[in-house]
């Protein structure tokens, strides 16, 4: 090949590297971008559901000593 042609074909192969080059750069910032806006949605998602107020209360189970007699004599 002739000077000219190699120069063309080092110009084409440096453009082409230089753009792969960005496209990974941008490419990693979206990523961190994106994994970031996930991460205060699932902060603020666990918020949510530690500040919204239980509507029901859970049931308690009472035990008298009766019964914690039984348990003992009976074996349960």
């Amino acid at each position: 090949m002739s000077q000219k042609g190699l120069l063309i074909t080092g110009i084409v192969l440096a453009v082409v590297f230089f753009l792969l080059l960005v496209g990974s750069l941008v490419a990693c910032c979206l990523q961190r971008r994106r994994a970031h806006k996930h991460r205060q949605v699932d902060e603020e998602h666990a918020l949510q559901r530690v500040i919204v107020p239980i509507t029901e209360p859970a049931p308690v189970r009472r035990t008298t000593i009766e019964q914690k007699v039984d348990r003992r004599q009976f074996g349960n």
